[in-house]
């Protein structure tokens, strides 16, 4: 803490004396103490001119406060540098733009050079956004949030549709548009994060804290999620400290250790340790994250990255609560009654990898990367069955490589849309190669038939951007060695109609193989079907924005897809069956503010609609579901600007919903349409329906933080509308969400 007051006080002020000798507190170097005068002269100082400006560095063992910085050893003691002039006092910085020591944006901070004694740069390397991609969210973004699970956080995101069952360490449904969790492509620093079996994704996998970026595309059959980890390049030991608790069994406990072991070498371990519960009986978990990575500069060029990340959960399963209706559930978690009151279940991931990348040391962008990875995916379910005690369990290895390799010019579209209208990036042509092979190596044969699965694909990006418009394409072929194959190619037109209006189409089609569990699946209550045929998925839709103002943005996105041969569980069989057409349509539209100084909030509304063709035997009806959602922050300095504050509210209504989507336990996948009488299957089974209207519902949730240099407070008071005019909230079936509570998130950095 005293170096960075005398670095600050000779770069500001250019009148401290050079370093001579140290005091008696706490090891300050300074002639005479000079710790009072720079802790007055700190907090009578507007902060963002305090962290957010470039000086001049004339020091000789001093660290920059990005993390983006990689200095020099400690040298000898320097001369007195000459006097730099005061700057002048910068502007408040937006909170969600606002650099500070959470984040690491700024991969290619700008240091003014100074013969002899500057402190060396080091370039970060920044993975640039793919064409088509665009950026949703920053680690400068998800500082500001305490959500723990990422399915709470796209929860805000216009045309998103959750389907959560109260549980943070469970796969959640969802629609985003027409995406389901099915079409959901998710890449962890170029891992695949998808479930080897089932195919879908447990989003709370993604080490939030750890984030750099979140970028995704939505114009092809897949949505595609790439999730990218902050890089530490420091001089000096950090240690990160991240607590949240509230009521229901609700606490989560990380830390996060970072230890420069060379100038060329950093190593970065952590711990979280995750409790959770809805407050109902059987509606606890506990788990933890564990993840290692170390990170050595082979040369200007390359780096070499070595990690594991590993998720362990165990929850209490209850197969959703006893009830009489969608509209008749008692809200009371002292006497509502689980349908399983022993089962619970562990689930395991573990991703060891190892990947070289190889990128412009000029530009700081990675070119090329290659990576070699062993990932194993276990889960084991002990529940009561039609024979008795059952026990599920599936143990898959995985021993994977994949590789990237960009070509040309990029460009990321605009925020706040799915990639088909934006600004179209910097002009020029450009794209990008990407390879995968694997082998699924099955390691427990009792559920899923077949030793093992040898595959890959290889995809192709392309892009071509001008001024008044841009195209994007991509191209993907996959194939399997039990005769399976599969391809998609798709893409997006984007024209620029005035300065102040831009429009997008974008299309798809693909072909898809059905998942090994589709397949291969073989238990007491559902069997697989091996001759299921290949799955068709077409899409088509077109997106516009519109800037209304100097501070305003609004857009609308409409989608059409169409789904045949799909394969999917069937309660009523207990086998898996093929429905032959599923149809999607859906509307969404926001507005968007934001001043960039004092407020910022959004406006959205949703439409969702599902048809499955009658022919499929087991349901013929229509889902529907409607929601509408605001939120608004202000944000600003208090405290003669030594703190930085935000505070708002969220909240979501769904006035109008018939869409059942079922987790299923035995299977644990997310079933989101067509479930027949499966979502009633818990206390009816046997009796199909055809429309049945859920209770509409509402969610609010209210905010306020507040960041206090290294330091980070947040409160959020969850589900605080309910009991107003509801008496509880149940998004999925079965699965009522935890009472209003309030939770507590700290965030602390501990230096040297």
């Amino acid at each position: 803490m005293h170096w960075r007051m005398h670095w600050w006080i000779r770069v500001r002020m250019g009148w401290a004396e050079p370093v001579k000798k140290r005091c008696s507190f706490v090891g300050c170097s300074s002639i005479g103490c000079s710790c009072i005068v720079a802790l007055l002269v700190l907090f009578a100082t507007p902060m963002a001119s305090l962290v957010h400006a470039t000086p001049t560095i004339v020091v000789t063992s001093v660290s920059t406060a990005t993390d983006s910085v990689v200095s020099a050893p400690e040298a000898p003691e320097a001369p007195e540098a000459p006097k730099a002039p005061e700057a002048p006092e910068a502007p408040i910085a937006p909170a969600d733009t606002t650099e500070t020591p959470f984040s690491s944006l700024d991969y290619r901070s700008e240091v003014t050079p100074e013969p002899d004694n500057v402190v060396p740069m080091q370039t970060i390397w920044n993975v640039p956004a793919l064409p088509g991609f665009q950026t949703i969210h920053t680690d400068s973004t998800l500082r500001w949030s305490s959500y723990i699970n990422p399915t709470n956080l796209f929860a805000l995101e216009p045309g998103f549709v959750p389907y959560r069952t109260g549980m943070i360490q469970r796969k959640s449904g969802w629609f985003w548009y027409t995406y389901s969790p099915e079409d959901l492509r998710l890449q962890l620093n170029g891992l695949s994060l998808a479930d080897p079996v089932t195919g879908q994704v447990a989003l709370y996998r993604i080490p939030l804290q750890h984030v750099a970026s979140i970028q995704t595309s939505m114009i092809g059959s897949r949505q595609d999620l790439r999730v990218q980890t902050k890089d530490h390049y420091i001089v000096k030991p950090r240690t990160y400290l991240n607590y949240d608790e509230s009521d229901f069994s609700y606490r989560h406990l990380e830390f996060a250790w970072q230890q420069p072991l060379a100038e060329a070498t950093h190593l970065e371990l952590s711990y979280w340790d995750r409790r959770d519960g809805t407050g109902y009986s059987r509606g606890d978990s506990k788990g933890h994250q564990i993840g290692a990575q170390l990170r050595h500069k082979l040369s200007a060029e390359r780096v070499l990255r070595v990690g594991l990340w590993q998720n362990r959960a165990e929850r209490e399963e209850s197969f959703g609560y006893v009830t009489q209706g969608p509209g008749s559930f008692v809200y009371n978690r002292f006497t509502a009654q689980p349908n399983q009151s022993s089962a619970r279940s562990e689930e395991l991931f573990r991703d060891l990898f190892l990947q070289v990348q190889e990128g412009d040391s000029v530009r700081g962008d990675v070119k090329r990367s290659v990576g070699f990875a062993v990932k194993g995916a276990r889960r084991d379910l002990f529940a009561l069955g039609e024979a008795g005690l059952d026990t599920t369990s599936t143990n898959v290895r995985t021993w994977e490589v994949f590789a990237r390799m960009d070509l040309g010019a990029r460009g990321e579209f605009a925020r706040g849309t799915g990639g088909a209208a934006g600004t179209g990036g910097t002009g020029g042509a450009g794209g990008s190669v990407e390879m995968r092979g694997y082998y699924h190596q099955n390691l427990d044969q009792t559920r899923l038939a077949g030793n093992g699965w040898l595959g890959g694909e290889l995809r192709a990006h392309a892009s071509y951007n001008r001024n008044l418009f841009s195209v994007v394409g991509m191209m993907q072929v996959d194939a399997r060695d039990d005769g399976r194959t599969g391809g998609e190619i798709s893409g997006a037109l984007r024209f620029q109609i005035a300065p102040w209006w831009s429009a997008g189409l974008f299309s798809a089609m693909a072909r898809r193989s059905p998942d090994l569990q589709s397949l291969y699946w073989m238990g007491n209550e559902y069997e697989g079907v091996k001759n299921a045929p290949q799955e068709y998925h077409y899409l088509i839709g077109t997106e516009h924005s519109v800037d209304a103002g100097r501070y305003w943005r609004a857009g609308f996105r409409a989608e059409w897809r169409t789904i045949k041969d799909e394969t999917v569980p069937d309660l009523l069989t207990q086998r898996f069956v093929t429905r032959s057409q599923t149809e999607r349509q859906s509307l969404a539209t926001w507005i968007r503010h934001d001043d960039q100084r004092r407020w910022e909030g959004q406006l959205y509304a949703g439409y969702l609609r599902t048809e499955v063709d009658p022919l499929s035997g087991f349901w013929d009806g229509t889902e529907e579901v409607v929601r509408l959602g605001a939120e608004l922050f202000v944000k600003g300095a208090v405290f003669q600007q030594a703190a930085y504050v935000k505070a708002g509210f969220r909240g979501s209504f769904v006035p109008y919903q018939t869409a059942l989507a079922m987790y299923n336990p035995w299977l644990n996948r997310w079933q989101m349409s067509g479930t027949g009488n499966a979502g009633l299957s818990s206390f009816q089974l046997g009796q199909p329906y055809r429309q049945t209207q859920m209770p509409a519902y509402a969610r609010l949730d209210a905010e306020i933080s507040a960041r206090i240099r290294w330091f980070m407070m947040l409160f959020r008071w969850e589900n605080a509308a309910d009991g107003l005019g509801q008496a509880g909230m149940m998004e999925t079936f079965g699965y009522p969400m935890p009472s209003r509570r309030l939770i507590l998130s700290l965030r602390i950095l501990f230096l040297n």
